[in-house]
C-alpha cells in the first residue's frame, strides 16, 4: 500500500491522506478477490467511524493499480506519541486502557478484531489528560482465514509491544523481556509493569487464552506509582495537627506565670485549672481582714498573754 498527501479538489482545504492498494501479482481472480477483500474492509472501517473507532473513510474505489481510500491526514500517529511520551508508570496504564477500549469498541463497531495494529495506523486523539483521550485504528487486517482469537491476540500484543516502546525507546526484540535500567527508572512498579508487558507478549499463551477482560484484570494488579504530591499533603496536615495539639496541651496545662499574654483567653477556653475565676464577695474580704488584724494582736501581746488561752 501506498500513502500519499494529498488536497481537496473543490478548493475548500484541508490535508487528506490517499492510500493506493497494490495487489501481488497472481491469477486475475486472485488479484480480483484481493481488492473486494481490502474494499470490504474499507467500507466496514467507515461504518465503524461513526462509532469514534476508527479513522473516516471519505472515499474509495478502484484504479488501475488497484484499489484507493481517501481518508483525512492524522495527524496524530501513536508512533508520535511513544517518541515523545515520558516513561511514567501512570502514562502506560493511561496508553493502555485507551488501547483496551479502543480494541473493545473495534470489534463491537466492525465486526471483529483489527488483527493489523501497529504504530502507523493507530492515532491517539484528543488534547490535555492522557486518560481523557480516545484512540482510533484503520487499515485492519485483509489476510484472508484470519481466525477472530488470533487476531485478537495479535492485537493484545500490540499493547504490549507499544508499552515496552514507550519505556525503553526501541521494540520489544524478544521475549521474554529482560531486566534493564528503564525498568527499574520506573521505581516500585517497574518490575510489575515489565511483567505486564511479558504478559502480553509469551508468545506460549495459546490465543484462545488471552482476552480484553484478562488483560484488564492484569493491569488493576500493577501496582500505581507513589503520589509524591499526596504524601507531601499528609506530612504538612500531619505536622499541622501535632503543632495545634502541642499549643492547646501547652495552654492546658501550663502555669499561669509561663503563659504568655496572648495565650490567656487560649488557657481559659481550655479549661486551664489556673485562670478558673471566683468573684469575691466583700464580706469575704472583710473576714479575711479581721482575721489578719487578730492574728496581728495575738503577735504582739503574746507575752502579757502568756499562759493564757485566748480562745
Amino acid at each position: 500500500t501506498s500513502v500519499y498527501e494529498v488536497a481537496s479538489s473543490d478548493g475548500g482545504g484541508g490535508r487528506f491522506a490517499l492510500k493506493v492498494f497494490h495487489p501481488p501479482a497472481s491469477a486475475k481472480l486472485k488479484r480480483f478477490l484481493a481488492i473486494e477483500r481490502w474494499l470490504l474492509a474499507a467500507e466496514r472501517q467507515q461504518l465503524a467511524a461513526k462509532n469514534g473507532v476508527a479513522v473516516e473513510v471519505v472515499a474509495m474505489g478502484r484504479c488501475d493499480e488497484g484499489a484507493f481510500v481517501v481518508m483525512p491526514w492524522m495527524e496524530a500517529s501513536l508512533e508520535s506519541l511513544t517518541a515523545t511520551l515520558a516513561p511514567r508508570g501512570d502514562y502506560l496504564r493511561a496508553l493502555t486502557e485507551i488501547l483496551l477500549l479502543a480494541i473493545e469498541g473495534w470489534e463491537a463497531s466492525y465486526g471483529g478484531p483489527h488483527g493489523n495494529l501497529k504504530l502507523g495506523n493507530v492515532f491517539v486523539q484528543g488534547s490535555g489528560l492522557l486518560a481523557a483521550r480516545t484512540a482510533r485504528f484503520s487499515d485492519a487486517s485483509t489476510v484472508p482465514g484470519g481466525k477472530e482469537a488470533a487476531l485478537r491476540r495479535h492485537d493484545l500484543a500490540q499493547v504490549g509491544e507499544v508499552l515496552v516502546r514507550v519505556v525503553r525507546r526501541r521494540a520489544a526484540g524478544g521475549w521474554p523481556i529482560e531486566v534493564a535500567p528503564e525498568w527499574q527508572a520506573l521505581g516500585r512498579p517497574g518490575e510489575a509493569w515489565r511483567e505486564f508487558c511479558n504478559f502480553l507478549l509469551n508468545p506460549e499463551i495459546a490465543h484462545e487464552e488471552l482476552t480484553i477482560e484478562q488483560v484488564r484484570g492484569r493491569l488493576k494488579k500493577t501496582p500505581r506509582d507513589p503520589r509524591p504530591g499526596r504524601n507531601l499533603s499528609l506530612g504538612v496536615a500531619g505536622v499541622v495537627l501535632l503543632s495545634a495539639v502541642g499549643v492547646l496541651g501547652f495552654a492546658r496545662f501550663a502555669s499561669l506565670g509561663s503563659l504568655p499574654q496572648s495565650m490567656l483567653q487560649l488557657a481559659e477556653w481550655v479549661g486551664n485549672p489556673q485562670m478558673t475565676r471566683t468573684e469575691i464577695s466583700p464580706e469575704w474580704a472583710r473576714l479575711c481582714r479581721s482575721w489578719n488584724a487578730w492574728g496581728n494582736d495575738i503577735a504582739r501581746n503574746s507575752e502579757r498573754w502568756e499562759g493564757v488561752d485566748p480562745l
